[in-house]
């Protein structure tokens, strides 16, 4: 169980740690072509809803199983970016299509 939490947390902060990178390199860009779409204020339930169920995806289907395996950190971090990839993919191809 405290592996579990352990591994939860460290995800959570990832997710928060490399979506503020990736937001801070590309806000500008976001901001130019699509804000005139942005709300007012941010919506902090759904914002803070999708961190925790992407973060129990990424536990689910790649920490868990890399644990269960006896597979390594190297191996889940990349199954995670894997996971993420297609995860994101699957979102901004959509909304392109």
């Amino acid at each position: 169980m405290r592996q579990t939490v352990i591994s939860f947390v460290v995800i959570l902060l990832s997710l928060g740690i490399l979506d503020a990178i990736w937001l801070s390199s590309t806000g500008k860009f976001y901001q130019k072509q699509l804000g005139h779409l942005f709300a007012d204020s941010i919506s902090w339930l759904p914002a803070v809803s999708f961190y925790l169920i992407y973060a129990a995806g990424v536990y689910a289907f790649v920490v868990s199983r890399m644990l269960a395996a006896g597979g390594s950190w190297s191996e889940a971090a990349l199954l995670g970016a894997f996971f993420g990839f297609v995860c994101y993919a699957t979102y901004d191809l959509t909304n392109h299509a």
